[in-house]
């Protein structure tokens, strides 16, 4: 059975709420290179899942796993990618949290 991974965003109190393009773009110029490259990997593990059947992506950016082994499978993931979304919910004061519902 198809499972519903949605991403849930919440803000602390006084967060700052500017978007991820706004922070990358306070960032240096090598910081900047160095997260689109990163991105570019992380995006191309997305499409490796897509590409094996495993998950899509639903109009509003959920994935979709085949099924609950494919959940667990997961992608590949980038750490230097994830790092640099790790930076910025720590500044802006984002929380990102997951659900996993059978669809």
């Amino acid at each position: 059975m198809p499972i519903k991974q949605k991403f849930i965003i919440s803000y602390l109190p006084g967060s700052t709420g500017i978007s991820f393009g706004e922070w990358l773009s306070t960032q240096s110029q090598d910081e900047q290179s160095r997260y689109h490259q990163a991105r570019a990997r992380m995006d191309a593990y997305r499409q490796e899942a897509i590409d094996d059947g495993r998950m899509t992506i639903d109009e509003n950016s959920d994935y979709i796993w085949r099924d609950e082994q494919s959940r667990q499978q997961g992608k590949q993931q980038d750490d230097e990618c994830l790092n640099f979304y790790d930076r910025y919910n720590k500044d802006v004061g984002m929380i990102v949290t997951w659900s996993w519902e059978e669809i």
